[in-house]
């Protein structure tokens, strides 16, 4: 029987943040966020070393921190990609099932994973329509007429930082940062 600790669920794992840029954000709504995370299942709390996470950190700086930084192009399309065994249950919001596929393949270098087509699914919704409309409308609060919140919203959204959570340690080690929020980022931006 498997030791509870060597479950999947006490992996490290590795979050990758994105933000649509300041100036491209619509008037009255807030930056639109992007997150993708998976799991490390080639090591443990106990196994993972410094030179892993410089590795890491340098693959992460390599396919997402060049230039002015990975952009994921945001939409109402969900793209599923699944390989529990290797850490991987992504779930992908974008304009087509070939921006989802990039995005995939680009998370899945992290992991030095093979993509696999047959891994790859789009999630439909019955009226995407009505469910993720473009422009919300709007909603009556204190008197005030305000936007209702945005479901699946179109926007580019460009790479800010990574950062790996290591069961056992109280707080994520950074391993890169491109915005200067976190300090002593394991590599520089």
């Amino acid at each position: 029987m498997m030791d509870v600790h060597e479950s999947r669920k006490f992996k490290p794992q590795c979050f990758l943040y994105f933000l649509e840029d300041y100036q491209d954000v619509e008037d009255g709504f807030s930056p639109v966020a992007g997150e993708i995370s998976f799991r490390i299942t080639s090591h443990s709390s106990e196994s993972i070393t410094e030179v892993y996470l410089k590795s890491l950190a340098n693959q992460v700086k390599s396919e997402f921190g060049r230039g002015s930084g990975f952009v994921w192009k945001k939409g109402k399309t969900n793209i599923a990609y699944t390989d529990k065994d290797n850490g991987l249950q992504l779930r992908i919001l974008c304009r087509s099932m070939a921006e989802g596929e990039r995005v995939v393949k680009a998370a899945l270098s992290l992991t030095n994973t093979a993509f696999e087509s047959d891994r790859l699914s789009e999630v439909n919704n019955a009226n995407p329509t009505s469910a993720y409309p473009t422009v919300p409308g709007t909603v009556r609060i204190l008197g005030k007429s305000r936007k209702r919140p945005r479901k699946r919203p179109i926007a580019d959204v460009r790479f800010q930082y990574a950062l790996l959570h290591i069961h056992g340690l109280p707080n994520p080690i950074c391993l890169l940062d491109r915005t200067g929020t976190f300090r002593n980022p394991l590599i520089d931006a």
